[in-house]
């Protein structure tokens, strides 16, 4: 499951799928579903979006933090 997990971090902004995933570790796709199924308790697309939206939210954030630092420097 770490090398799942280190899949996802690494390249969820990619063109990522479970069956890439299932390959690179050598496993069928539908047994890479069950196991991320049973570990997270969620299926691998519901993994992928959120983590998609929550690196966009933090990016997000981040930039406003970067602009509004600038503006009280001035």
């Amino acid at each position: 499951i770490y090398k799942i997990d280190a899949m996802i971090n690494e390249n969820y902004s990619d063109n990522l799928s479970l069956d890439l995933i299932a390959k690179k570790v050598n496993i069928s796709s539908r047994q890479l579903s069950r196991i991320i199924k049973n570990h997270y308790g969620c299926t691998f697309i519901k993994i992928l979006t959120t983590k998609r939206i929550n690196m966009k939210i933090v990016t997000n954030y981040l930039q406003l933090t970067m602009m509004t630092s600038c503006i009280f420097v001035e």
